[in-house]
């Protein structure tokens, strides 16, 4: 490269730093790329690093536009580089407000492990959620720089609590599968998320949690068919009529008074949904014959007035 081509460069590259410190981020891409493009022939060890720094700025872009970077494919694009692109220190524009010197390890690190979460949250792949902690703790109690504009994290947060977040949704995922078939196998997933939560700082995700554990550790004996029934999804309560004989009934023969809050009394969902249809029949029979009166009461009036 000669003086002068050299001397062009150094005011392009100046020129992008510029456009990407005041945020144009998507200008900033574009003039990254073509001076990668430029490096390619005439600057081949700065390269990767001038690549490094489109792509980031591509997802800088996508997230400024409130889009989905990972959804978008920009992450994954970036994250192609990892293996290429030198370990070293870089000056880099950040969305929101940051700006600085920032090791292109740590940037990768970070990126992959909301990636990893993100693709085993939506996937519902505990197993591949789990592949984000590690790479999570490597960042420790530093504050991520993307967190708060990706799902499924959403909010600025240290390395060391999103790794306890991905433990909380990773036995979220486990334990809604048992909540249906096994209440008491899902108990102890539910018990350690709701803990992790707390610990990530997700205090209303741990509130909503809690109320599910509850519902899963609820037995209840079913007033028709006096089978005991685990889990608040499995038990219905309907309204009844239930006078003190009833509950005196229930205390004398040792049975859960439980069964039983003020005029409602429990029931299983294979219950209630049987009088539920039998009640819909009978209904229907009703309606049928209502139906078939009216028409017949309209052909009199018909025939009186013709």
């Amino acid at each position: 490269m000669s003086e002068k081509e050299l001397k062009k460069f150094s005011s392009e590259l100046d020129d992008a730093e510029n456009t990407a410190r005041i945020r144009l981020f998507e200008k900033a891409a574009k003039k990254y790329f073509k001076l990668a493009e430029k490096a390619s022939t005439l600057k081949k060890d700065i390269y990767w690093s001038l690549m490094f720094l489109a792509h980031l700025y591509a997802i800088n872009y996508v997230i400024a536009k409130k889009a989905d970077p990972v959804a978008s494919g920009a992450i994954g694009k970036f994250l192609e580089l990892e293996e290429k692109v030198p370990e070293q220190k870089i000056t880099i524009a950040l969305p929101g407000s940051g700006y600085g010197e920032f090791e292109t390890t740590r940037i990768f690190t970070e990126l992959r492990a909301i990636a990893t979460l993100y693709d085993g949250f939506f996937k519902r792949n505990p197993t591949r959620v789990r592949e984000a902690i590690p790479l999570f703790l490597q960042i420790g109690d530093e504050p991520l720089f993307y967190s708060r504009y990706i799902e499924p994290i959403k909010r600025r947060v240290t390395g060391s609590r999103a790794a306890l977040e991905c433990e909380a949704r990773a036995q979220l995922i486990e334990g809604s599968r048992l909540a249906d078939p096994d209440p008491s196998g899902a108990i102890p997933h539910y018990m350690i998320a709701v803990r992790a939560l707390r610990a990530a700082r997700l205090y209303e995700e741990e509130t909503k949690q809690r109320k599910i554990l509850t519902g899963l550790r609820t037995i209840r004996t079913c007033w028709f068919c006096g089978r005991r029934v685990q889990g608040a999804e499995h038990l219905i309560w309907m309204e009844s009529s239930v006078s003190p004989y009833f509950i005196n009934l229930l205390k004398q023969n040792n049975e859960d008074t439980r069964i039983v809050s003020g005029n409602r009394i429990v029931a299983c969902q294979p219950c209630f949904k049987a009088i539920s249809n039998e009640a819909d029949r009978i209904a229907n029979i009703y309606y049928q014959k209502l139906k078939a009166e009216i028409e017949d009461l309209r052909r009199r009036i018909a025939a009186i007035r013709g």
